[in-house]
């Protein structure tokens, strides 16, 4: 009998182990990204650099983008910003972290932004949405008339950040 229970404890201890490391990420909905955001942009990247930090020791990007319209806040028009986000190449070492928005040189993107004190993606990848063409994407790869997705977002933002 006693070894029943021990197994039964131990298998329920692992259980217990494992259960953080397989949470899932919580989708932040839209209207939360929207009022929550400094500045929502469409954008296209210009450059990016990966470069280790000293500390801690990992491994960062740094995004250059170009804003290409303005949706909300203070941004304007071929205004530049840089990202920096967890995660690269540097010194033939690949890092990844879970959740950071990743980028590709040239690629278009509409940003949920927050500003403490440089500019960072408001909700990680969700807050950055790919535009191909006339679709935006969201990070769980489901796509939206880009026109469609602007005036939504724009009814979600105050007035006087519009």
């Amino acid at each position: 009998m006693l070894p029943r229970a021990a197994a039964a404890i131990l298998v329920l201890a692992s259980l217990l182990w494992v259960a953080p490391a397989a949470a899932l990420m919580r989708e932040v909905p839209l209207a939360t990204l929207a009022a929550g955001s400094d500045a929502i942009v469409s954008a296209h990247v210009i450059a990016r650099q990966s470069h280790w930090l000293a500390s801690p020791h990992i491994i960062v990007t740094d995004v250059r983008l170009r804003v290409d319209e303005p949706w909300s806040g203070s941004l304007a028009a071929g205004d530049e910003l840089t990202l920096e986000v967890e995660g690269g190449v540097a010194d033939g070492i690949r890092m990844w972290t879970e959740h950071q928005p990743v980028f590709a040189d040239g690629e278009a993107v509409v940003l949920f932004l927050s500003r403490s004190p440089g500019w960072q993606v408001k909700g990680l990848e969700q807050g950055r949405y790919s535009i191909a063409g006339n679709h935006v994407r969201d990070w769980l790869g489901r796509s939206v008339p880009l026109v469609t997705f602007r005036s939504r977002v724009r009814s979600m933002v105050p007035v006087r950040d519009r």
